[in-house]
C-alpha cells in the first residue's frame, strides 16, 4: 500500500491519459481505416474484361500447322519411356498409430 501513497500521482495520470486516449479514438479520431473487403468499380472491371476478350481473340487467331505431324525427322522420333512397374503399397493411413508388437523376423505381407 505504501507504493500506491508514493506513486499515486503518477498512477492517477497514467490511468487518465488512457481513458483520455481511448475515449479520443472511439469518440473524435473519424479517419476512415477502410473496410476488410474490396469493391470493385465498374470502370476497372470493364478494363479487365477488354484486357481478357482482346487476349481471346488473339488466341483465337492462332493457327497451328499440322504439317510437322507428316514431316519425316518427326516420325523418326522413337519414345524411350518406360513402363512404370506397380509396387506394394504402404499403409491406407500412415498417420495412424502403429502396431506395438515386436517382429521376430517373419514377413508381414500389406494388402
Amino acid at each position: 500500500m505504501g507504493i500506491f501513497k508514493k506513486y499515486k500521482n503518477i498512477i492517477l495520470g497514467v490511468i487518465i491519459f488512457a481513458i483520455a486516449g481511448f475515449a479520443y479514438t472511439l469518440f473524435i479520431d473519424k479517419t476512415d481505416e477502410g473496410l476488410l473487403t474490396s469493391e470493385v468499380k465498374g470502370t476497372d472491371n470493364t478494363v479487365l474484361e477488354t484486357d481478357l476478350l482482346s487476349i481471346l481473340i488473339d488466341l483465337r487467331l492462332i493457327k497451328l500447322d499440322d504439317d510437322i505431324f507428316s514431316n519425316q525427322v518427326f516420325q523418326s522420333l522413337r519414345d524411350f519411356g518406360q513402363d512404370i512397374v506397380p509396387e506394394p503399397v504402404g499403409r491406407e493411413n500412415p498417420f495412424a498409430p502403429a502396431n506395438t508388437g515386436i517382429l521376430t523376423g517373419s514377413v508381414i505381407e500389406i494388402e
